[in-house]
């Protein structure tokens, strides 16, 4: 039987200042620090607490 994993405001809150300030600099990285299965989830966090600028990351390249 799958487990139900369910996270505290306050855990979610740390993941995400994790990724503002640069101490995660990707989902992944969060993911694999936190041990936080699905890749949606911080996205879906993401989109609940209304901090859209972290959807996106604008790369630059040049030739």
């Amino acid at each position: 039987m799958k487990e139900l994993i369910t996270y505290t405001e306050a855990f979610k809150e740390k993941v995400l200042n994790d990724l503002e300030t640069g101490v995660c600099r990707s989902y992944t990285e969060a993911q694999i620090k936190y041990n936080i299965g699905g890749s949606s989830t911080i996205k879906r966090w993401i989109g609940k607490a209304g901090k859209k600028h972290l959807l996106f990351r604008t790369v630059v390249r040049d030739v």
